[in-house]
């Protein structure tokens, strides 16, 4: 019975029970009515019953037991994890605390950086809230000719010309979708300084905070200076319109002027080249045809101050045509062989023979070509001056 109880298992202890009632049947044999051997047998029957009632007990006990221990580490589980909850709230908490801590010196750093830039800047800073003015920077009061205090608590429409005010309202107290995603409304107005003076204004208007609430910054710009810039910019534009026209007027009648009596000279020489009997000799014909020569160019240069026009429109027209560039550099060496002469140079020219006609604008060419060895005569001090075409072979 000892042993069945030390397993603490009802089948176990069925064993042995039925183990000691056959032994006791067995010792017993044929003497199973000797009052003795049924006393026995009655003492194993209560031993029996009491083990198993101890045995039952023992059961319940150890399983009460067990099941306390279990909801002892349910609990203790579950100690340790409100614990932990708790400590990582702790935690949470702190690193809360010390990022609103940081937030609110960021916000206070920025609203101190962003009063010195107001107050660095030249421009007027005003800060208001609910159409009343909060605050603003030296530059604001300076423009609007009052102190920041007698500004503080006046309506933001009071730095506003009355006729402006309804256009101004709408950008200063109104919702515009540029102020949620930052960006600077603007507008130009007039502004009223508090003498009563007038002047062109520029606003910009923001949201921001300020002492940590929502707010809004106007930015005022006095373009006073801007405004009469741009006037006389206009007047300067205006006046130098003028000249050009008159410029063009000057050039357009000069240049009848001069193509009256050019074309009398061109016309003299013509004629003198044609009735002259022979009694001007060859040097005397070589100058009537460069007289000739020049005052043509110098009339087709006198057309195209005529056409000053299409030249101020950039519509110059380009004649496209053959040239024979070995006449071109024999009229030009004509034209210049007196200027060199009087500097005592030399003026020479090299021509490839048998030279295609080049495709060009022939009179434009040829004033090219004039004024590059013009030049070459007038700066060079001794020696001579060559005019010399190259040709590919292309």
């Amino acid at each position: 019975l000892a042993l069945g109880l030390f397993f603490l298992d009802l089948g176990w202890y069925a064993v042995v029970v039925a183990a000691i009632l056959s032994a006791w049947v067995l010792g017993a044999g044929t003497s199973v009515i000797d009052p003795d051997w049924t006393y026995f047998a009655v003492i194993l029957l209560m031993t029996a019953v009491l083990s198993g009632t101890v045995l039952v007990v023992r059961r319940d006990n150890f399983a009460r037991m067990e099941r306390l221990r279990s909801q002892e580490r349910v609990r203790q589980i579950e100690l340790e994890s409100a614990l932990d909850q708790t400590e990582r709230a702790r935690l949470e908490g702190e690193a809360a605390r010390r990022s609103a801590e940081m937030a609110i010196v960021q916000v206070k750093e920025s609203e101190e950086r962003f009063r010195r830039l107001a107050e660095a800047t030249f421009e007027g800073v005003v800060f208001y809230r609910d159409g009343k003015i909060l605050d603003a920077n030296p530059r604001a009061s300076q423009i609007f000719r009052v102190s920041v205090t007698q500004m503080v608590g006046d309506p933001i429409l009071n730095l506003v010309a009355p006729e402006h005010a309804a256009r101004a309202n709408q950008l200063l107290v109104g919702r515009h979708p540029g102020l949620e995603t930052g960006a600077a409304e603007t507008l130009e107005v007039e502004g009223r300084r508090y003498d009563g003076g007038l002047f062109p204004a520029e606003l910009s208007v923001v949201d921001s905070l300020y002492l940590g609430e929502e707010a809004r910054v106007v930015v005022v710009r006095d373009v006073t200076n801007q405004k009469r810039a741009e006037q006389m910019l206009r007047r300067a534009l205006e006046e130098a319109e003028a000249n050009s026209r008159a410029k063009s007027s000057f050039l357009a009648n000069m240049s009848h002027e001069l193509r009256t009596p050019l074309n009398s000279v061109i016309g003299f020489a013509n004629i003198l080249m044609k009735k002259h009997d022979g009694d001007l000799g060859p040097r005397g014909v070589d100058y009537l045809r460069r007289i000739q020569a020049n005052g043509e160019h110098l009339l087709a240069l006198i057309e195209d101050i005529l056409d000053i026009s299409k030249i101020d429109a950039r519509r110059m027209e380009v004649v496209r045509e053959p040239v024979d560039l070995e006449e071109l550099v024999a009229e030009v060496s004509e034209m210049l062989e007196l200027q060199a002469r009087k500097r005592g140079l030399a003026l020479a020219a090299s021509v490839p023979p048998e030279l295609r006609p080049a495709v060009a604008d022939q009179r434009r060419l040829k004033q090219v070509v004039l004024n590059l060895a013009g030049n070459a005569v007038k700066f060079t001090p001794e020696g001579g001056v060559t005019l010399r075409v190259e040709a590919e072979e292309e």
